[in-house]
């Protein structure tokens, strides 16, 4: 499917009130005006918050991710799976990826633009989304990749 110049268009002003809301909180970011894409690192509790965004043309969604700053050991991937099952069964907004493969867990939500525009309070809360979640679950998720916990003691941890 080809993109047209209307797409594009409105890509690009969805982009620009991203980082105009950036620019007026204070956030220090990274752009990359030909992908769409911006990334921050935002202070969380314990561990930091990456926020990955970019504006997909053709899709007409911002895909906002958050990887955690560590990889889960081979031995513990199948406790984390299902701690991550548990948290999504919970989560309003978006979800948790858990790779079983690489032991990457991304956080992942998306916001949809199509007839539509998306303003700065849509990304405010899309920004809030991504923080509260990962800066609740980051470090249960690094304690319980870590620990040699079973089942039913890591998601004891989760509650």
């Amino acid at each position: 499917m080809k993109i047209n110049l209307k797409q594009k268009k409105l890509a690009k002003n969805v982009f620009k009130t991203f980082c105009e809301l950036l620019d007026e909180k204070g956030v220090k970011y990274t752009k990359n005006k030909d992908r769409l894409a911006v990334n921050c690192i935002l202070q969380g509790d314990d561990l930091p918050v990456a926020v990955n965004a970019v504006v997909n043309e053709r899709e007409m969604i911002v895909l906002a991710l958050s990887p955690l700053p560590f990889t889960v050991p081979t031995e513990r991937r199948d406790v984390i799976a299902v701690a991550v099952s548990e948290i999504n069964a919970y989560l309003l907004d978006g979800h948790f990826d858990f790779d079983f493969h690489t032991g990457n867990i991304n956080f992942r939500i998306f916001l949809s633009f199509t007839n539509s525009i998306i303003d700065k309070q849509a990304f405010e809360y899309l920004i809030a989304t991504i923080f509260d979640a990962v800066d609740e679950y980051n470090d249960k998720l690094l304690f319980i990749s870590k620990s040699e916990t079973g089942i039913e003691d890591a998601l004891k941890c989760l509650r």
